[in-house]
């Protein structure tokens, strides 16, 4: 479901070490188990997705790093924010 949601017809993916559960790996993209639940759950668009892990990879190129269900309360904190103004 995951994949047909976020991905293109046939999209190369695997599951790390053949850990079913574990960690996927699609078209060069990583995603524990709780991160493709809370993807579903919530009804993440995939345009959130992919600048959820864009912005997941820089930050932890600078030592740090914000999970999935932060930076979504982050970017609607923003635009509440923003139409406040």
């Amino acid at each position: 479901m995951f994949l047909k949601k976020y991905y293109c017809s046939n999209p190369k993916w695997y599951w790390v070490a053949d850990q079913i559960g574990g960690i996927l790996y699609v078209n060069d993209n990583f995603y524990s188990m709780e991160n493709i639940v809370n993807c579903l759950k919530l009804n993440v668009t995939a345009k959130d997705l992919f600048a959820w892990y864009t912005n997941s990879v820089d930050e932890a190129m600078k030592g740090g790093s914000i999970n999935l269900v932060n930076w979504l309360k982050l970017k609607k904190g923003e635009r509440l924010w923003a139409e406040e103004i």
